[in-house]
């Protein structure tokens, strides 16, 4: 815009100089012009009054008079011709004025309109913080509600249970309230978690730690095994509670999902400071709809009975991932298993950091 501007100016200026160019020098020799028309003029009244006084002195004084007249003519012209320039330039000068005008009008209007979207805006971005904050404030106080009572029917299923003269009927009856109780503090859970990470409430807090310690720890406890290579990583600086918890779920997700397959826990260096985390399964696998809308907090693909509780779990590690700055991607096949795969940067510790064991 300022280039068009500039070339549009450029090409008035450019014109108004080739334009000004015979005013130039009008206005050079507009005195001169004067002064001739001036003498001239002078100089025929003189001839005129000498011819009525001392009457007509032949060739002699016409050919004076039309010298003078012809001088007084040209005197004329020149005066009309800067006259002429000179209203021109007016002309044009009222133009580009009027010009200048209708853009100031519009640029003001602009400024104005851009004034009333910023307004606008922030009052959006206002309403939008106050909503969230109440969400999240309301989802607290809900959680709070709601835990206890949910506490006390898991220890009253868990007392149940322990009871040997509880017939089929009736510990399956205990069994479910025990599940179903879990699940429901598990959504809690996880919403609360959602709430606090989309109110900024989680942030990326790095640390030294050895990766391959947080590795060999995690495969352990999961009964996954790991490769040699992964648990000889070193120290380096991230954020490994988060990375923690996006692994733990996604292990526990490969290896209690009803699969009964092989699950295959894998990590990379794929460049200075990127590692890649792989977790894979010979399970059921996902649909193509399912995988389609996998990180989609409440999504429960048709026929699923109660599991659409993983949606929320995938959703928390997949804004968990983000908060370190990557994201989840998933690759599955029905019958053929998943993946799970995520890169996050991870740079080298200040100082090397022993294992603890």
């Amino acid at each position: 815009m300022v280039q068009n501007a500039n070339n549009r100016y450029g090409g008035m200026a450019e014109e108004n100089t080739n334009k000004g160019s015979l005013g130039d020098l009008l206005e050079k020799y507009r005195y001169l012009g004067v002064a001739i028309a001036l003498i001239g003029g002078v100089a025929l009244v003189l001839v005129i009054f000498k011819d009525i006084i001392f009457g007509d002195g032949g060739g002699e004084s016409t050919l004076g008079t039309n010298s003078f007249i012809a001088i007084a003519a040209v005197g004329i012209l020149i005066i009309f011709a800067i006259v002429v320039d000179a209203r021109a330039k007016n002309r044009a000068l009222t133009e580009r004025a009027e010009k200048l005008g209708v853009m100031a009008k519009r640029m003001y209007t602009t400024v104005a309109e851009l004034n009333v979207a910023n307004e606008e805006l922030a009052r959006a971005h206002l309403q939008a913080d106050f909503a969230s904050q109440a969400k999240s404030t309301f989802l607290t106080n809900l959680s709070g509600e709601i835990e206890s009572p949910i506490k006390a029917i898991l220890g009253d299923a868990l007392i149940l249970r322990s009871k040997q003269d509880l017939n089929e009927i009736q510990l399956q009856a205990v069994n479910s309230i025990a599940l179903n109780g879990e699940r429901l503090s598990t959504i809690i859970a996880c919403v609360l978690e959602i709430s606090r990470i989309e109110a900024g409430d989680v942030e990326f807090v790095p640390a030294d730690f050895n990766l391959g310690e947080l590795i060999a720890q995690l495969g352990k406890s999961h009964g996954v095994s790991v490769d040699v290579a992964a648990k000889a990583f070193g120290a380096v600086n991230g954020d490994a509670r988060l990375l923690r918890d996006v692994l733990q779920f996604l292990l526990d997700n490969a290896t209690n999902a009803e699969q009964g397959g092989a699950v295959q826990f894998s990590v990379s260096h794929q460049g200075e400071n990127d590692f890649e985390f792989e977790i894979r399964d010979d399970g059921p696998g996902l649909s193509a709809e399912a995988l389609a809308h996998i990180f989609e907090p409440f999504y429960r693909q048709a026929g699923e009975d109660g599991k659409g509780i993983a949606g929320l779990r995938f959703a928390v590690a997949d804004k968990k991932a983000g908060i370190m700055g990557s994201e989840l991607k998933c690759d599955s096949e029905p019958e053929k298993g998943s993946r799970f795969c995520f890169t996050v940067k991870l740079p080298a510790a200040a100082k090397n950091l022993a294992a603890s064991g």
